[in-house]
């Protein structure tokens, strides 16, 4: 794949300028300790200069106290003057002070070099991550556009070319529209992706009953779930109200109830139950699944644009990796939050939605 070749060349890169950077950095400490040394070697050979050249004024007769005054690092003393103690040990002092402040600094480079390039490789790694996953959404996009056109030209051939009674032109019709209704799907979210993406979407919350809300949502799916071996009920008692946006209660549960559609279909067939009740100034809605579920670990990436578990070319689910994402911007908008749990491939997902909870009993109205 050209994105792993390209990621295993800038790791070798970035390995080698790390080892050309701290080769670097350990010679320039060396050679800075080499010329710390050498200016101690320096000064000592020019203090013992000093000693010699003040041993010699003593021996001619030139006051100790004079001597002193031209060679304060020694300690005259009869016809010696030896250099002392306390300017020897500041030299050696200036020279590990030296010595401590260039590996001081060596490393302090190294770290920032470290954490600059961790910094470079995070970033190229997400936008390799990103490219993969929009190049995923194209794919996706266009299998999902493809297959329903296909599926469409097919039956109006079929019609075309034949009569056919009335159940089989009912049939034909109702195939026509599950397709026309899965484009309008992918349209739709790729419209709200771009939306929401722009902050283009203005959210007006009112109380919606929630059972109404999911009722129809699930009577929306149920041909399409019957035909696929998919039970979808639901136990959300008359009372529940939440506080949202009507459309974007519809958009957050056709959202999830196709999602475990989908996934239950994938598995073979099954159940999905969707259930809620009252917690404190939330209501909690729950969507449990019998599907495919997805890997614990990838419980936050689900609700990431583009993101779809497994690859493109193998995945059994039909999607272009928007919906959860959809999902996920809207409740935010509207001050609620969604929750994904699974115990991994093939233990089913639950979804669980967290709404406002209106404070007003709801008039009985349609949503």
């Amino acid at each position: 794949m050209p994105h792993i070749e390209v990621n295993q060349s800038l790791r070798i890169v970035f390995f080698g300028v790390l080892l050309f950077a701290s080769a670097q950095v350990f010679w320039w400490i060396w050679d800075q300790t080499e010329h710390s040394n050498q200016e101690l070697a320096r000064m000592t050979a020019v203090y013992e200069a000093d000693e010699r050249a003040a041993t010699q004024l003593l021996q001619l007769g030139v006051a100790s106290g004079e001597v002193k005054s031209h060679f304060p690092h020694l300690e005259p003393a009869g016809e010696f003057a030896p250099i002392s103690e306390e300017a020897l040990a500041k030299l050696q002092q200036k020279r590990d002070s030296r010595i401590n402040q260039y590996r001081w600094e060596g490393g302090f480079f190294l770290i920032v070099l470290l954490v600059m390039m961790w910094l470079l490789q995070r970033t190229i790694q997400a936008e390799a991550t990103l490219r993969r996953r929009q190049e995923d959404f194209v794919a996706a996009v266009s299998h999902e556009l493809k297959s329903p056109i296909a599926s469409l030209q097919l039956t109006a051939e079929t019609m075309e070319r034949r009569d056919g009674d009335k159940d089989s032109r009912k049939r034909h019709l109702q195939r026509i529209m599950t397709d026309i209704r899965r484009l309008n799907k992918m349209i739709s979210n790729i419209l709200d992706s771009t939306k929401l993406a722009r902050g283009d979407i203005e959210l007006n919350p009112e109380a919606v009953s929630l059972q109404k809300a999911a009722a129809s949502e699930i009577h929306y799916l149920a041909e399409r779930a019957k035909s696929r071996d998919v039970q979808i009920t639901s136990t959300i008692v008359a009372d529940l109200a939440v506080l949202a946006d009507p459309s974007a209660v519809r958009v957050v549960l056709r959202n999830l109830l196709e999602n475990a559609l989908h996934a239950t279909a994938a598995a073979g067939g099954g159940t999905v139950v969707v259930s809620a009740e009252n917690q404190a100034r939330e209501v909690r809605l729950t969507i449990t699944d019998d599907g495919i579920g997805f890997p614990p670990q990838e419980r936050t990436n689900i609700f990431q644009s583009f993101f779809r578990v497994g690859s493109e070319m193998s995945r059994s689910t039909p999607g272009s990796g928007l919906g959860l994402a959809i999902v996920k911007r809207y409740l935010e908008l509207d001050g609620g939050r969604v929750q994904a749990t699974s115990e991994g491939l093939g233990a089913g997902a639950t979804f669980t939605v967290h709404w406002r909870r209106a404070a007003a009993r709801l008039e009985q109205r349609s949503l």
